[in-house]
This record gives structure tokens, C-alpha cells and sequence, in this order.
């Protein structure tokens, strides 16, 4: 519903009449919805197969930075419970917004963690991180973290660069949910 509602170019609960502008979620996981509405249709079925190829694809990313960190066998080791994880099987078989924010801080993780993080890296990383916070709210803990892990590789400039974007986008959207009625 909040998808539909994005495509009429609101954020509302539709099917409260009169509701004001929606606070409870962002809109990341509505507007994926929306554009896989336009490229497929408005299908459950594509909508669960699109969770579940972003929870394999996260899976993946995890088995590469951590054979890329240490090794395949501990990689495997690392894999094995989260492939057999009971939570991660439900939510990737479930419309919610998990999955995809799972699989953009995993993307986000990823792309930062392979060695000397330049400019444009730096830069794709940063807008992956403010889509996983626009997905969930949860995401500003995945944006302290990285602005946190560059203030430990004694990078300020590049931290204060992803504190500056990432909260004017996820703090813009946190400020917003906390002064809606």
C-alpha cells in the first residue's frame, strides 16, 4: 500500500482514511516495490523472488569478504549457519524489508572493506549506506559504525563526508518521523 502511495507521489497509509503522512516506515522497501511494480508488475511472486535473490546475493558477499579477510575455510565456516539460519530462510521468503536492508549493509561492508577505499568507492558506499537507512531505520547504527571505523583508519575528512551525507539523508528522514504528528 505504501508503494501504491508512492506512485500517486504521497507517503500515506491508504487504507486509513484521512491518515496523515506515514512516520512508521521509510521508504526504501515501498519504493523498491514500486519499481519492481513497473518493471513486472504488482506480483507477490516477484516481490518474493526479488527478497530472495538480495538474501543469496547477501549471502555471497559475506562468503567473499570473509574469504578475503581470512580464507575459503573459514568462510564456509562463517556461511553454513546463516545459509541453515531459520530467521534468515523466513525473511527471505517474506515481503518485508529485510532482506533488501540486508543486502545493502552487507553491499555497503563489502565495498568498504576492499583495502585502500578511495573517492569513488568511498562515494558509492556512502550512497549505499543511506539506501540500507532508508530501508530501515535501523541503518543510522550502520552509518555510526562507518563513520566510526573511518575515525579509527584516521580518515576525519572521509568521515566527516559520510556523517554529512548520511545524515542529512537518514537523519533528514529520522527528524521527519519524530516531528509527524
Amino acid at each position: 500500500l505504501l508503494a501504491r502511495s508512492l506512485a500517486d507521489g504521497q507517503f500515506r497509509d491508504l487504507h486509513l482514511a484521512g491518515s496523515p503522512p506515514h512516520a512508521l516506515y521509510p521508504p526504501g522497501y515501498p519504493a523498491l516495490l514500486l519499481l519492481l511494480r513497473a518493471i513486472g508488475g504488482e506480483k507477490l511472486d516477484l516481490f518474493l523472488a526479488t527478497n530472495i535473490g538480495l538474501s543469496v546475493a547477501s549471502l555471497a558477499l559475506t562468503f567473499d569478504l570473509v574469504r578475503r579477510r581470512w580464507s575459503v575455510p573459514v568462510a564456509f565456516l562463517v556461511l553454513v549457519p546463516l545459509v541453515v539460519n531459520n530467521t534468515l530462510v523466513r525473511y527471505a521468503g517474506s515481503l518485508i524489508s529485510e532482506p533488501p536492508y540486508l543486502f545493502l549493509s552487507t553491499l555497503a561492508l563489502w565495498l568498504l572493506s576492499r583495502g585502500a577505499v578511495g573517492p569513488r568507492l568511498l562515494a558509492l558506499g556512502t550512497a549505499v549506506i543511506v539506501a540500507a537507512g532508508l530501508t530501515r531505520s535501523v541503518g543510522v547504527v550502520l552509518l555510526a559504525a562507518v563513520v566510526g571505523w573511518l575515525l579509527l583508519e584516521r580518515r576525519p575528512r572521509a568521515a566527516i563526508v559520510v556523517a554529512a551525507v548520511g545524515g542529512l539523508f537518514i537523519g533528514g528522514w529520522l527528524l521527519r518521523t519524530f516531528l509527524l504528528p
